[in-house]
């Protein structure tokens, strides 16, 4: 009878190819996950952004006659306005504190840029964006009995040379797009 004290060859390379098959699995989880984390903070981010914006505006309506009107305010006069259209940028709200600088969920040595554009539709204006059977889109602009006014936003946030854009009516229909 043979005595065995140890592992055959073939028994140690079955375990290896285990183990590497179950590391490269543990590889491609953690990195998916990583993306997407990375992916929501940039989403996060953007909805930081635009609501520093609305908050920029909404001072600016506030103050409006009264002679408290900001340096931001001052920059921007025509956005209260019905139908008024706008660039801001993530720097100018930084310099007016509306919010703080972005870091980039790519690389934390480096910070994010970016710009804005708003526009208000008017009040007791609705305007409704379809995309039609043809892959053309149609826009409609009807009156309303609301009182209220929309803000549209197309922000762009770039965080270490990858774009993230968002165009949102109001905060419930909103389309992402990402670029490199």
């Amino acid at each position: 009878m043979k005595n065995k004290n140890g592992f055959t060859l073939i028994e140690l390379l079955g375990v290896i190819v285990i183990l590497s098959i179950l590391l490269t699995m543990a590889t491609v989880t953690y990195t998916t996950q990583l993306k997407r984390s990375k992916e929501k903070v940039i989403d996060i981010e953007i909805n930081s952004f635009e609501d520093a914006a609305a908050s920029a505006l909404e001072d600016c309506e506030t103050n409006i006659g009264t002679g408290a009107s900001s340096d931001f305010c001052n920059s921007h006069p025509g956005m209260i306005d019905v139908n008024a259209e706008d660039n801001i940028t993530l720097d100018e709200l930084v310099r007016y504190q509306y919010i703080e600088r972005i870091k980039s969920p790519y690389d934390s040595k480096e910070f994010c840029t970016g710009s804005l554009k708003v526009k208000r539709v008017g009040i007791n204006q609705v305007t409704h964006t379809r995309k039609n059977a043809d892959g053309t889109t149609s826009t409609e602009t009807w009156e309303s009995d609301d009182s209220s006014s929309t803000l549209i936003y197309d922000t762009c946030l770039t965080c270490s040379g990858k774009t993230t854009c968002l165009r949102c009516i109001g905060k419930t229909q909103c389309e992402k797009t990402t670029s490199n």
